[in-house]
C-alpha cells in the first residue's frame, strides 16, 4: 500500500491503494480542491435539494413511471431491429446464405 500525496488543505479519508498516485496525483488532488472551491456550495445546494424532491410523491411516481418506460421494449422499426440484434446475439436468428 502506498501513501497518499500530500497536499495543503487535503486530507485523503479513502485507503489508498497501490498505483493510485499515478492518478490522484499531487496536481489532480489540487484541481479537486479549486473544484471544490469553486463548485462545493452549489453541489451540497443541489444534493439537498434533490434529496428533498426525491421523497415527495409526484417525484416518486415520475420515477416509476420513466423505470417502467424504459422497461417496455421498443416499437415499429427500432423495436424489430432490437429484436433481431438481440436474436443474433443469442444464435437465434436464422443465418443468411453467403
Amino acid at each position: 500500500m502506498s501513501s497518499a500525496p500530500s497536499v495543503p488543505d487535503v486530507e485523503v479519508g479513502a485507503s489508498w491503494l497501490g498505483d493510485c498516485e499515478h492518478v490522484l496525483t499531487a496536481g489532480a488532488l489540487e484541481l479537486l480542491v479549486v473544484l471544490h472551491g469553486t463548485f462545493g456550495q452549489r453541489r451540497a445546494e443541489l444534493s439537498e435539494s434533490r434529496a428533498v424532491r426525491d421523497t415527495e410523491p409526484a417525484a416518486i411516481e415520475m420515477m416509476d413511471a420513466l423505470a417502467l418506460q424504459a422497461a417496455e421494449p421498443p416499437s415499429g422499426a427500432a423495436g424489430r431491429l432490437a429484436g433481431r440484434a438481440a436474436a443474433r446475439r443469442s444464435g437465434t436468428a436464422p443465418g443468411r446464405p453467403l
